[in-house]
């Protein structure tokens, strides 16, 4: 695999994540997309830095999101 081919899949990825998991609440893909040991470097007051903590991040903005068809 190219270093072109890595970036443009890398690209893909953060793309589905933001289209389908955060803008259409695809949580079920977010499992697919984020490692079991995945580590946010930057949690939010409240959540904790892991995967899961990830995800209910993802799932309290999309609900007070006024455009959010949850």
């Amino acid at each position: 695999m190219t270093v072109t081919s890595v970036s443009e899949a890398a690209k893909a990825v953060v793309r589905r994540n933001a289209e389908e998991v955060q803008g259409g609440g695809g949580h079920a893909l977010y499992d697919q997309l984020f490692a079991d040991d995945f580590v946010d470097h930057t949690p939010q007051p409240g959540r904790t830095p892991d995967k899961a903590g990830a995800l209910e991040l993802y799932k309290v903005l999309r609900a007070a999101s006024p455009t959010s068809t949850r």
